[in-house]
Order: structure tokens, then C-alpha cells, then sequence
């Protein structure tokens, strides 16, 4: 099940505004990762269950090499429950939405 969709429906500008193309669902013990791209970058909405995190990384198709944020990205924070997660992921979708428009 992919806890991102279902727990941030609005995660959905990433396709619309941002032409990014929804590429796989990962999911293994270790987390869940959803990969999206477009024809220069790569974005990776990541769920590690080892640490509890939410975090995102955005990488350059063309040299494989992640990409800087260029503002201060947020901190990850373990997450005890679905209720702080959900207030994770908002928090990445939000410095996404303002990092990447």
C-alpha cells in the first residue's frame, strides 16, 4: 500500500504543475519510495522504516548526481505515528511545491 498517496492526496500537483511522470512504487522492508520523473530529474518521496523518516531527494537524470536544494530543506523527525507522518509528508510537499515551482 503506498502510505504517500493515501495519507497526502495534494501530492498530486507534483504531476499536474510540475510534469513530473509517476515511474514506480518501490516497497520492501526497508520503506516505500515513490519515483517520479520528467526528461532531465528524477524525484524520490521516500518512507524509511529502518530510521522512520519521511524525506525527499530530487536527482539530475544526466549525472546521476543528487541535486542541492536550494533552500534549507526540512529536518527529518523520527515519526512515531500515521498522524506525524502525515504532518511530514505535508511539510515536504509544501518546501516541494515552493523548491521546485
Amino acid at each position: 500500500m503506498d502510505v504517500i498517496s493515501i495519507l497526502s492526496p495534494k501530492s498530486t500537483f507534483i504531476i499536474n504543475d510540475l510534469r513530473l511522470a509517476f515511474i514506480e512504487i518501490k516497497c520492501s522492508r526497508e520503506g516505500v519510495i515513490d519515483v517520479y520523473s520528467n526528461d532531465s530529474q528524477k524525484l524520490q518521496l521516500e518512507f524509511l522504516q529502518e530510521y522512520r523518516y519521511f524525506v525527499c531527494s530530487l536527482f539530475d537524470l544526466n549525472s546521476g548526481k543528487k541535486v542541492q536544494w536550494k533552500n534549507k530543506a526540512p529536518e527529518p523527525k523520527k515519526i512515531i505515528d500515521l498522524e506525524e507522518l502525515e504532518e511530514q509528508i505535508d511539510l515536504w510537499l509544501t518546501f516541494l511545491k515552493n523548491e521546485l515551482s
